[in-house]
């Protein structure tokens, strides 16, 4: 059971130890990524994570849905590097909060605008003009965005994604741009994840947990207030799944995203005891 977590407890660690992870957990993630990978493409593959927020603990990880398939069985991606999509945003949006830059009625502009020849557009294609700070993060605006991110610094952007937990190379400011914020530059399931976790620890981060053993610490990168703002605005009572109401559904806020060409589809989240993290898409790119 759970090749792929013993493969990276192993890495961080050659001599192994009592591991975090949780069986029955773990059991059910696999039971619920193998009954939806038939839904998909045939050559589209699922990986996710699943982290207790209070210890950093990491109980969960499947990196494919089949281990034993001999084409890239042995990927694991919560591992493997991949454009994040807009599951970035959110830092953004706490950059500028910690700045004191936004509320949650602030206007900004979502029109089109080009930066150095880059035109990007929404995911419909469409503009809205003027848009709450709420509707832009909700509805997940590229134009809002990288403008908040060029007005607040994208170093400053890049350096509170880093703080959560988010994992990025150290030529994303440099190679990326601003697209960086549209998930330009690569990153990993287990890092995002964590740093959603940190979201759920009121701001505080913690490395992510594989053996029992390993020193549980925690250092503070935002403000509590923050995180409980993201955590409003991105409610699954205020914006329910598709095809659901609010009321036939537990607590949890999540944040969706699409890389370039939809070569990845994400969703990460968290509910407060547990930070979760999915990626479908083709390993082959």
């Amino acid at each position: 059971q759970a090749p792929h977590f013993a493969f990276a407890a192993l890495g961080r660690r050659s001599a192994g130890g009592r591991t975090l992870i949780d069986s029955e957990l773990q059991r059910e993630v696999d039971r619920l990524l193998r009954a939806h990978v038939h839904r998909l493409d045939a050559q589209a593959e699922i990986a996710a994570i699943l982290l207790e927020i209070e210890s950093g603990a990491v109980v969960a990880m499947s990196g494919s849905t089949d281990f034993r398939n001999p084409v890239d069985g042995q990927v694991n991606g919560c591992l493997a590097p991949r454009s994040p999509g807009s599951t970035l945003k959110p830092f953004v949006y706490a950059a500028a909060i910690e700045q004191g830059r936004i509320a949650h009625d602030t206007v900004l502009k979502d029109l089109p605008a080009s930066f150095a020849g880059w035109a990007p557009r929404n995911f419909d294609r469409t503009f809205s003009g003027e848009v709450t700070v709420e509707q832009a993060l909700c509805r997940s605006l590229n134009l809002p965005a990288l403008f908040l991110a060029r007005e607040i610094g994208l170093a400053q952007c890049l350096g509170v994604m880093e703080a959560c937990g988010v994992r990025l190379p150290s030529s994303a400011l440099g190679r990326g741009g601003l697209s960086l914020v549209l998930g330009g530059v690569e990153s990993d399931l287990l890092s995002i994840a964590n740093a959603y976790a940190t979201l759920g620890r009121g701001g505080v981060r913690m490395k992510p947990r594989f053996f029992i053993d390993e020193e549980k610490e925690g250092v503070r990168v935002l403000q509590a207030s923050t995180c409980a703002w993201l955590d409003h605005m991105l409610s699954s009572r205020r914006h329910p799944p598709k095809g659901r109401s609010a009321g036939e559904i537990s607590w949890f806020m999540r944040k969706t995203g699409t890389s370039s060409g939809k070569r990845d589809a994400w969703a990460v989240g968290h509910n407060g005891k547990y930070a979760a993290g999915i990626w479908v898409g083709r390993f082959s790119g």
